[in-house]
């Protein structure tokens, strides 16, 4: 079902068009199946519709309704839902390292158990992780690492942190420029900040709806446009780093074990060109709308994006 309504960009002027209305229903639906239980209606407050603008090619919820605590409550608790690592965690590491960064002070905005300032706070001089959880920063303490239960934006102004990281948070956020500004108060004159988001739309998404990549959990879904619009408009460069990439024959598997199978549903190669062949025009049509994504955008096999922003000098 689509909408034609119009909104103005959140990170720029440009003008973004209604391009689908995700119902209450359905997105428990598509829970249900995503994680193959069942989803109360109370876990999802109202029906979104979804707009893209025509400049930067942001996509955004409207309403900007973050999941409420009931949906979280529910989510946090699925299986599998906090990961044990990300590729971008070792890439700050390793960028940060070679900077000589010791004597350097670093905050993590959302920084959920702390796996990542465990493994960064020896290239650094000190760390600070803030989150709204209570419990991650119990979890942070239990670690030795410094937290604090707070929100970027109600901490005191300090402009002293050379170092500002934030992986996965923007993409919950309804006001991605305001958070970015917050986040620039605390930052050194010469400072660094990395935000790392899904750079969307992904590639299994030509044919595979993700409902994690879409409200209530996703507000905003990121291209490198739209980081170039948001860095553009608080006067800030841009660079971008990228996963090892995947193949297309295997981004192309992954992408239809996603449709038949689902996320956590096993499948061997034979299985699943059993399943093609039991709708062989369906599967043709898939196969065909994948390589379309693929030759519209090379970058929607990596999946994921680290962005570093810093001042222009």
């Amino acid at each position: 079902m689509k909408t034609t309504n119009q909104k103005t960009c959140l990170v720029c002027d440009g003008t973004a068009e209604g391009y689908m209305l995700l119902t209450r229903d359905r997105i428990c639906r598509d829970l249900q199946d995503y994680y193959r239980q069942d989803v109360s209606s109370a876990v999802v407050d109202c029906d979104y519709a979804m707009h893209r603008c025509r400049k930067c090619g942001l996509e955004f919820a409207e309403p900007q309704t973050p999941g409420s605590s009931v949906f979280y409550d529910w989510i946090t608790h699925t299986a599998g839902y906090y990961p044990d690592s990300r590729w971008e965690w070792q890439k700050c590491v390793e960028i940060i390292m070679s900077r000589k960064a010791g004597g350097a002070r670093l905050l993590e905005v959302g920084c959920g158990s702390g796996l990542f300032l465990d493994k960064v706070r020896n290239a650094v001089g000190s760390v600070l992780g803030v989150d709204s959880s209570e419990n991650a920063v119990t979890q942070c303490r239990d670690r030795g690492v410094p937290a604090r239960c707070s929100r970027v934006e109600d901490l005191e102004k300090d402009s002293g942190y050379d170092y500002i990281c934030s992986f996965h948070c923007l993409e919950h956020i309804a006001d991605p420029s305001k958070f970015l500004g917050d986040v620039l108060e605390q930052l050194s004159p010469a400072g660094v900040i990395f935000f790392s988001t899904p750079l969307s739309p992904m590639f299994f998404e030509a044919v595979w709806h993700d409902p994690l990549n879409h409200p209530p959990h996703h507000i905003t879904r990121w291209r490198l446009s739209s980081y170039r619009a948001l860095a553009g408009s608080h006067g800030l460069s841009v660079d971008f780093y990228f996963p090892a990439r995947r193949q297309i024959r295997e981004a192309m598997e992954n992408a239809l074990h996603l449709k038949y199978f689902g996320r956590f549903e096993t499948f061997s190669r034979d299985r699943l060109l059993e399943r093609m062949m039991q709708k062989p025009a369906e599967a043709m049509q898939d196969l065909i709308k994948l390589c379309w994504r693929a030759l519209a955008d090379r970058g929607a096999f990596y999946g994921c994006v680290l962005v570093e922003f810093r001042r222009k000098r």
